[in-house]
């Protein structure tokens, strides 16, 4: 049971907190809290960091004096005292892990945005919230960062070597010098990112933040990176940094440059006395989704097939995940429980259970049907996981659908832009037919994407596809994803699924 303490302030006695209402201290984890006064409150948070080497912490200048900043601002400050790792690598990510998600728990009560919680990091602590930023599950990271003079690589010829050292230990192995390199763990997912350095740093490489900010330009996240001619290192908000004012502003500028993100919850599309249809995937049913030009998934799309104004479509496809990783993230709980009887779920996976168990995104599921498990240690977050078979990922949403009193849908995952001999290959023998082993041992509608995509490929023919695909043999241009969703509605069609009736006349 957390312990809370909370008690007024008075600008006389604590000048420091002046812009606060409250602080609140938690000792589990171990964090103070400062909350603006509701006349300026914006709902917005942001959960600090301090540097020290992951040895000692400079909770002043590089936590706690910051909160009358960021309260004048409306945003409320969670300054945490982590635990030093002492070589045990997750320890500090488990303990910001923690402080995330206490502060997100507490947002009814503390006035807070769960969609607009924030992480800042100075020196060390910029490398727990770059950490945390690429590595920790999508409903664990937080939704920006802000970044000081932050170590960043744990890569032999950049990166800060006590750091490292009290991280990984005195001879860390590549593996996790690779894993806690955040510039090599960068990906679409990242929060947004301000981060500020000085160019004569001479304690942590400024090509750390240098290399961060590249990384996250590569995989289109936003990212705004200022570097000041002087300062040297650990400036935090001091008052003899000659370039704080400058700093502060651009970082006030930066923090009223984007919105909180929306609301994605499961269940609140839904209208009343009408049945809902949750879609759950990869990145071939939602993608970016923006424009014509974009990645587009056949779940953005298939509302110009089902008739909208008699079911509500809820598509919450996640990009990169597989019948594994999409129940591990906790993903599939927030969608199960908005499931109501009546409802229909469409289920397809398939095109990431082939990637490894243990390394880069640790998604892999053991192939085939069966009921045989592997126990791994997850590489990014050392969590004891039992893998289980592609089958038996199957199996259990739709008991867990059924459970809830609604309707299971599988779908074959469709295929790649692969040919043989002028004929599309597919997974037949693989992915859509454990799938289709599954809808059958279940009883369960089958939409066998694979087999209607692969005839719709062969009438078009290989010469004529590129147009339907997009940026490389997976993914989707919209022309695709129409294509992709016209399959889904013909192998409705073709089913005894009640949806069928949902079905538009076209």
């Amino acid at each position: 049971m957390k312990k809370l303490t909370i008690s007024l302030i008075v600008a006389l006695m604590l000048p420091v907190v002046a812009h606060a209402k409250r602080v609140i201290e938690l000792t589990e984890p171990m964090m103070t809290v400062y909350l603006p006064d509701e006349k300026v409150a914006t709902g917005r948070m942001v959960v600090a960091f301090p540097g020290g080497g992951y040895h000692a912490l400079a909770m002043g200048r590089e936590g706690l004096d910051w909160a009358p900043f960021f309260n004048k601002l409306g945003i409320g400050l969670a300054v945490v005292a982590y635990t030093m790792p002492d070589h045990r690598k997750f320890v500090p990510m488990n303990d910001a892990i923690a402080a995330l998600k206490t502060v997100r728990d507490s947002a009814a009560t503390w006035g807070i945005n769960p969609r607009d919680v924030g992480i800042m990091g100075s020196s060390a602590g910029g490398h727990l919230a770059a950490t945390v930023s690429t590595l920790a599950g999508p409903l664990e990271r937080p939704d920006f960062q802000i970044l000081l003079y932050p170590v960043i690589s744990m890569q032999d010829d950049i990166t800060n070597i006590i750091t490292r050292r009290n991280l990984l230990g005195n001879d860390p192995a590549d593996d996790d010098k690779t894993v806690f390199s955040g510039e090599m763990a960068a990906s679409w997912e990242t929060p947004r990112a301000f981060i500020a350095l000085s160019d004569d740093d001479t304690v942590v490489d400024p090509r750390n933040a240098s290399r961060y900010y590249e990384a996250l330009r590569r995989s289109g996240v936003p990212a705004s990176l200022h570097i000041y001619p002087s300062g040297n290192h650990g400036w935090g908000i001091r008052e003899d940094f000659l370039y704080k004012n400058q700093m502060l502003e651009e970082l006030r500028l930066w923090l009223e440059s984007f919105s909180p993100l929306p609301d994605d919850t499961p269940g609140l599309q839904r209208v009343e006395g009408r049945p809902t249809v949750f879609i759950i995937g990869d990145s071939t049913v939602k993608n970016e989704d923006r424009d014509p030009d974009s990645i587009w998934g056949w779940g953005s799309v298939i509302g110009e097939w089902l008739d909208t104004d008699a079911i509500t479509i809820e598509n919450h496809a996640r990009p990169g995940r597989s019948a594994r990783s999409y129940r591990e993230e906790g993903l599939w709980d927030r969608v199960i429980k908005a499931v109501r009887p009546g409802d229909y779920v469409m289920i397809q996976f398939g095109h990431n259970d082939a990637s490894p168990l243990n390394t880069g995104r640790c998604r892999g599921s053991l192939p085939g049907t069966g009921d045989e498990t592997e126990t791994i240690i997850v590489a990014k977050n050392g969590r004891r996981v039992d893998v289980e078979t592609y089958g038996a990922y199957l199996r259990q949403y739709i008991a867990d659908v059924k459970a809830a009193g609604a309707t299971p849908i599988i779908v074959t995952p469709m295929p790649r832009n692969r040919w043989k001999d002028g004929v599309a290959q597919g997974t037949e023998d693989t992915y859509a037919k454990w799938a289709t082993e599954i809808a059958r041992e279940q009883g369960v509608t089958l939409i066998d994407l694979d087999a209607l995509t692969r005839a719709s490929f062969n009438r078009i023919g290989q010469d004529s596809i590129a147009p339907y695909f997009k940026g490389d043999n997976t993914h989707f241009s919209l022309q695709g994803a129409r294509l992709n969703a016209a399959n889904v509605a013909q192998g409705l069609a073709d089913s005894t699924s009640r949806l069928k009736r949902y079905l538009k006349k076209r």
